[in-house]
């Protein structure tokens, strides 16, 4: 099969060149509108979930171990930290709990696929 020129212009004319009749709008209409209630849930759960994190980040960093991360001016959240004593030996301690808290929460989930998973 060769093609040529004409059909590389062609094609995207066939593409556009659809019968009005064909179309429902009502399911087109349906569809967009899912689509857009799509974006918008899937945009503010996204914005809500920086936002979690960011409060956490101040609770745990900012609130307990008094770590004051470099921000550039306008790009706080919430309000400033209070003034809370530095303790450097926390920092390593904040993810270490983090990661073990998580150890524990995801180890029963997983229990069940490492039964599944057979030797080769």
């Amino acid at each position: 099969m060769r093609w040529s020129f004409e059909k590389l212009i062609r094609a995207p004319r066939q593409l556009l060149d659809v019968d009005p009749g064909s179309l429902d709008f009502q399911l087109l209409g349906r569809m967009l509108t899912l689509c857009a209630l799509i974006g918008l849930v899937g945009g503010l759960m996204s914005a809500g979930f920086f936002i979690g994190l960011e409060w956490i980040q101040e609770l745990l960093l900012g609130r307990l171990a008094g770590y004051e991360p470099l921000r550039a001016t306008g790009e706080r959240i919430g309000a400033s930290v209070t003034a809370t004593p530095f303790r450097p030996w926390l920092l390593p301690l904040i993810p270490a709990l983090g990661a073990l808290a998580q150890a524990c929460l995801a180890s029963p989930l997983l229990a069940g696929e490492r039964r599944r998973v057979e030797p080769r």
